[in-house]
């Protein structure tokens, strides 16, 4: 049986299906994996990492700025998800603001070309007002610099830190932190928190009115034991709650990640072959950006997960994550078209055409090795997650970690 993928002609949309109808035409039914939110055909600078720049200490990456951010760039990051904390431009008195960490930091970011997404902090009912001028002088202050603002992380889980928070203290603060923000920042976008989507706390935010002061819906999703394609059906739930309240705007997924000791750890292989999953499905399901937890681990602790959930070590040294990063965004970087994603069982293709015209597929199987067998139409190349070159002929074993084929016009995969 001969299964035909054909992609990226004029007719796209008609070629998808029939790509899907060949491809994968035997007895297992395929499924396209649809785009469910708003998002450019074009990608623009999807790739972010969460990092502790503003923060110092052993466990955070202020003291060593200048190889963070240099890593960053070398990994193919483009923008960096960070905390503007109370305790760091605040004094003792809560009257007036310090910014000289902050000043450091944004003009080491921008010299580096990296961008930065701003978390403003949670505050309590009693401080609301006061956190309201405290945010409006920060985003005037960075307004030409920082165009993107987070109003507080994970505010579904804030109960646990503030008593009684809930989802109407984040609606003030939310509506407050937008006002503030369209005010001062100039074409600055307000991000949501980053929740739980499975939680009840966003619908109850919109239920109150919520979906009028943010300009793009924000996730968190671990995935932890379970596959990145697991996803997807996060990302449906999500899509059911937007529609419901008629909510359409752009979605970033600003925390997700594996940590590789600890509690529901995984091998920094299996992170490896996860990390490009993610991205893909995300992206493939509308997402326009992603924030992979983390850049740097900080290895204080041997069996504490919260420790080891970077992409390189303390000292800079790559995990194997690192170059499945990097080889993620040297074969989808932006100006790509957005990626579409077709399933049959668990084979799981991807394709999308680069910024310079060439053609580039992925495959994996989520439960283990499969064999191919294909016949190309056009050069091509191999690579494994890795980004190492693969002498490859008619034959292909595809597992976990994905396969990149780049340049070919035609696959024929031969079952």
């Amino acid at each position: 049986m001969k299964m035909l993928v054909n992609l990226y002609n004029r007719h796209f949309v008609v070629m998808l299906f029939i790509c899907s109808a060949l491809f994968f035409s035997c007895e297992t039914k395929s499924e396209i994996i649809p785009q469910l939110f708003v998002g450019n055909n074009k990608l623009q600078q999807p790739f972010g990492l969460c990092s502790h720049i503003s923060r110092t200490g052993e466990c955070c990456e202020f003291d060593v700025i200048d190889k963070e951010l240099a890593t960053i760039n070398n990994v193919g990051a483009t923008m960096v998800r960070t905390d503007f904390d109370w305790g760091i431009f605040r004094t003792e008195k809560r009257e007036s603001l310090s910014f000289k960490r902050f000043d450091v930091m944004v003009e080491k970011a921008n010299d580096n070309n990296i961008g930065i997404l701003g978390i403003l902090p949670p505050a309590t009912r009693d401080e609301h007002e006061l956190w309201t001028s405290h945010v409006s002088q920060l985003i005037n202050r960075y307004k030409n610099n920082i165009k993107y603002w987070e109003v507080l992380n994970e505010a579904d889980f804030l109960f646990k830190r503030i008593a009684g928070f809930c989802a109407a203290d984040y609606l003030d603060l939310l509506s407050k932190g937008c006002t503030s923000i369209r005010l001062k920042g100039e074409g600055t976008k307000v991000l949501f928190s980053g929740i739980n989507p499975l939680t009840s706390f966003a619908d109850s935010v919109f239920q109150m009115g919520g979906g009028k002061f943010f300009d793009i819906m924000n996730m968190h999703q671990y995935t932890y034991d379970k596959d990145p394609e697991s996803l997807l059906d996060v990302f449906r739930k999500l899509s059911d709650l937007l529609e419901k309240y008629k909510i359409r705007k752009t979605v970033w997924m600003t925390e997700t990640g594996y940590p590789t000791k600890g509690k529901l750890s995984v091998s920094e292989v299996v992170q490896a072959q996860n990390l490009p999953r993610i991205y893909l499905i995300a992206l493939s399901s509308g997402v326009d950006k992603v924030f992979w937890y983390k850049s740097r681990s900080r290895e204080t602790d041997s069996i504490d997960r919260e420790a080891h959930f970077g992409i390189w070590h303390k000292d800079c040294t790559p995990k194997p994550a690192f170059y499945s990063y990097k080889t993620m965004t040297q074969m989808l970087n932006t100006g790509s078209t957005r990626p579409r994603l077709i399933r049959k069982g668990n084979t799981y293709f991807c394709f999308w055409k680069r910024h310079d015209g060439k053609r580039v597929y992925a495959l994996w199987n989520n439960k283990g090795n499969k064999l191919v067998k294909m016949e190309i139409k056009g050069k091509a190349e191999f690579y494994n997650y890795m980004g190492e070159n693969m002498q490859v002929s008619n034959e292909i074993v595809i597992g976990k970690g994905i396969t990149y084929i780049v340049g070919p016009q035609k696959i024929d995969l031969v079952n």
